[in-house]
């Protein structure tokens, strides 16, 4: 795949992870193209937990304001548990900064090696969930 090709799947898979989780649905499954099919199978995986899926279904939708008009945040809630998605819409790197996600445990992400915490800085089309029990 090239730098290009690698370069145009963030932005669909970024938007994917949060349209998708914002509606409480799973993706479509892409023929043919590795990356997107690992990735919709991720997300197939994360909502057939019965906690997550009891979030995307029933919980309560609240959107998150982080302070830049480029980063989409929101939140399912319901009982003790709190699923936050976080997603830079943008092609540049953005400050975030939410409390509370410590000690969350990060369930799907763009990129792989994310490590949300309470401030950081999001690479273009960074998006990723986080289960939050209290």
């Amino acid at each position: 795949m090239s730098m290009e090709q690698q370069w145009n799947m963030e932005p669909a898979k970024c938007m994917a992870l949060t349209v998708q989780l914002m509606q409480g649905r799973r993706g479509p499954e892409t023929r043919g193209n590795e990356e997107a099919d690992g990735f919709y199978q991720e997300l197939g995986r994360f909502a057939q937990d019965p906690v997550i899926h009891q979030l995307l279904e029933c919980g309560e939708f609240e959107l998150v304001d982080v302070g830049d008009s480029g980063i989409f945040a929101f939140k399912r809630s319901m009982d003790h548990h709190r699923l936050l998605i976080v997603a830079n819409m943008n092609k540049e790197e953005a400050v975030f900064r939410v409390d509370g996600i410590t000690g969350g445990q990060k369930v799907v992400s763009v990129y792989p090696d994310t490590v949300p915490s309470e401030a950081m800085r999001l690479r273009p089309y960074e998006a990723f969930a986080v289960l939050i029990n209290d």
